[in-house]
């Protein structure tokens, strides 16, 4: 009887829709993608979508869960889309942060979207800051909220392009004029008028 009910259930699979099936799925809440994407295959590509769009990175433990996760299922990296955040980062390593994201970041091909929040970020130089966004080949879009520190100087000689810039201005904007170079649009809060002036000075592309 089991066996019976069993594969009539797979058929019953078989003859639906995979895109009434996505349609379906597109309108769960989290607990339910979750039992959806143990449940069959068919339902795995839909709800890995859905389940890995967002990637929350609130504390180290979860940045260090996070390269685990996709070295063991590797084909996840490519569900993960926007945004990676780090939110609410007190003193965060950016050394860290760059270095226990290694292993996964050339299977994020999908991510757009880059915020930085928190109350420090420490980073060597910012040749390393944008070496880490260049590595988002589908970056557009960056937001930083937080204090930039650098423990030197090393122009950046590699500068990607991110349509769109938003900088909570926190200290100098040396750091950031070559982003501005390159971008279409960019919103500075907190800026002084001199600021204003430098990255204007430096832009080329904006719209």
């Amino acid at each position: 009887m089991y066996k019976t009910a069993a594969l009539s259930h797979g058929q019953a699979m078989d003859r639906l829709a995979q895109e009434l099936i996505d349609e379906i799925i597109d309108h769960l809440d989290k607990p339910d993608l979750v039992a959806c994407s143990l449940v069959s295959r068919s339902f795995l590509p839909r709800t890995r979508t859905h389940l890995f769009r967002h990637v929350d990175v609130s504390s180290r433990r979860k940045l260090e869960d996070i390269p685990r996760v996709c070295i063991r299922s590797i084909c996840l990296g490519g569900y993960i889309g926007v945004p990676i955040e780090l939110p609410g980062v007190e003193h965060a390593s950016f050394t860290a942060i760059l270095y226990a994201s290694d292993p996964f970041l050339d299977s994020l091909r999908n991510v757009h979207t880059i915020s930085l929040t928190g109350t420090s970020i420490f980073i060597r130089d910012p040749a390393v800051l944008y070496a880490f966004l260049a590595r988002f080949p589908r970056l557009t879009a960056l937001h930083v909220d937080c204090y930039m520190q650098f423990r030197c100087w090393k122009e950046p000689t590699d500068v990607p392009k991110i349509d769109s810039v938003r900088i909570e201005l926190k200290g100098s904007t040396r750091w950031a004029l070559g982003l501005a170079k390159n971008a279409r649009r960019l919103e500075l809060v907190n800026a002084s008028a001199a600021d204003v002036r430098d990255i204007l000075d430096a832009a080329a592309d904006l719209q």
